[in-house]
């Protein structure tokens, strides 16, 4: 019976495999488990801060291409191990998510003017003719 031991590569199996990490993406948004909603502003900032400051409820979550990268990056590639499994080391280990997520934040930051202006740069040069 060496078969027995086999894995089960089913169209569903399959399917389920290349999705797994999309689909813990979906499950930490519905459940609530990252909040991406904008965090609040000092009164000092007058309409902005009217603006901002709703209740937690009536917050925008705000979910860019950075942050679904930031979020891959530093959980969802770790999560996994070579064989597609959940490792062990991830539950134990929030200095090691922490440390991911801020030299995130960091490479951000040195990153930011340079994709500041290759967006706007992109935006001009992608709607320059409707302008004329």
């Amino acid at each position: 019976q060496d078969g027995d031991n086999e894995e089960p590569t089913g169209h569903l199996v399959v399917a389920q495999r290349i999705m797994r990490r999309e689909n813990f993406m979906i499950a930490f948004i519905n459940k609530g488990l990252l909040d991406l909603t904008l965090p609040t502003l000092p009164p000092q900032f007058g309409r902005i801060a009217t603006w901002m400051n709703k209740p937690k409820e009536e917050k925008r979550v705000f979910f860019s291409k950075s942050i679904e990268w930031s979020i891959y990056f530093c959980v969802l590639n770790y999560m996994f191990n070579h064989s597609r499994k959940i490792r062990p080391a991830f539950y134990g280990d929030a200095s090691s998510l922490r440390r991911r997520f801020f030299l995130c934040g960091v490479a951000h930051a040195i990153f930011m003017p340079f994709l500041l202006f290759f967006v706007s740069l992109h935006f001009f040069m992608s709607n320059i003719y409707d302008w004329r």
